[in-house]
This record gives structure tokens, C-alpha cells and sequence, in this order.
């Protein structure tokens, strides 16, 4: 369950929420709404995405040129591939995650906003997250995912 994106305390609405829809459909007022899996009732008028949906558009319509490109749900974010090739994703954090070339990725960190993934307290070679700050036009994002689109057409999927 993602917590940090809806904001704190989200984990105990979630349980709360959970908790009336079992007793709604104890009292019989779960009829009135259909029965869609373990949150029924209340996850029917609670609807969340995991990643930056507005992210996810801009990232889109910027590779939308591109007539390889396909989308992913992957890690509780959305990932843009080219050719198969993960190319960037709206993250689960609401943060652009680029795919780099590892030596491009090591220059491009000096910039303010722009770090290295992290995955389970590693760093990820040749993968950025990037502050939404950083890619706040549309110019800015379409700068920035030409290095994922030069790293795509660099390692073409067999």
C-alpha cells in the first residue's frame, strides 16, 4: 500500500475505510454499491493513482512521436519504453525516473534536483530520479528525455 504519495495517515483511512466497508455490507447498506474486492465498498468512491498522472501525460505526449512507444505499469509507477527499452517512468515517489547511459547518467548529476535512483539503498547505474522542479515546462521534460530516448536507440531490444 502506498502511503507517502496520498500524504500521512492514509495507511489508518485505509483501515478505517476498510473497516466501515465490512460493517456496511454487515447492515446491509453494501448493496447499494457493488461488491469490487476486499475495500468493496469504500474503494468504489476512493480512487488514488500511485504516480503523477499530469507526469505521465506530459511524458506521453513528449514521446508521442515515437511510433515504438508503448507504456508499462511497473513498481507503482508508469514506465515509457521505446522499442521495448525502458526510456522513463512517472514514478511511485512523483518523480521523473530516467533511464541514462551510466556515464551520461554521472555528469548529469551535478545538476540541483537530479539523483541517483536508489533501489534498496543502492545506487542504480544509468538510472535519475529527477525533481518535478527540474522538468516544470514541457521544454525542460523533452531535454531531459532525449537522454532516455538516446539510451533506448543505443540498446535496441533483440
Amino acid at each position: 500500500m502506498m502511503k507517502s504519495w496520498l500524504g500521512p495517515g492514509m495507511a489508518t483511512m485505509t483501515n478505517e475505510v476498510a473497516t466501515k466497508a465490512s460493517h456496511w455490507a454487515a447492515d446491509g447498506i453494501g448493496d447499494i454499491v457493488p461488491d469490487i474486492g476486499p475495500l468493496s465498498q469504500a474503494s468504489a468512491t476512493m480512487t488514488a493513482m500511485p504516480y503523477d498522472v499530469e507526469l505521465a501525460d506530459r511524458i506521453r505526449s513528449s514521446l508521442s512521436g515515437h511510433p515504438d512507444l508503448s507504456e508499462r505499469a511497473m513498481f507503482g509507477g508508469l514506465g515509457f519504453m521505446l522499442g521495448g527499452v525502458m526510456t522513463a517512468a512517472a514514478s511511485s515517489q512523483g518523480r521523473l525516473m530516467l533511464r541514462v547511459e551510466p556515464g551520461t547518467g554521472a555528469a548529469l548529476l551535478d545538476q540541483p534536483g537530479v539523483s541517483s535512483m536508489m533501489m534498496r539503498g543502492t545506487p542504480m547505474k544509468g538510472w535519475l530520479d529527477i525533481d518535478l522542479a527540474v522538468v516544470a515546462t514541457d521544454e525542460a521534460l523533452a531535454e531531459w528525455l532525449t537522454h532516455g530516448v538516446a539510451y533506448a536507440r543505443a540498446h535496441p531490444k533483440a
